[in-house]
């Protein structure tokens, strides 16, 4: 298998974010008992 990375492009940061969001609500669901959390920023695709 090969892993490539690229450059994150300014117009991907929307569609990104959501999905960010999305992971770290579902998971401090899962851990913490809460609806939404994560980091600073991570709901704005500041993190």
């Amino acid at each position: 298998m090969e892993l490539e990375l690229a450059r994150l492009e300014q117009k991907q940061i929307p569609e990104l974010t959501k999905i960010m969001e999305c992971a770290f609500d579902e998971d401090t669901k899962i851990r913490l008992g809460k609806e939404k959390g994560g980091p600073d920023g991570y709901e704005m695709g500041i993190f």
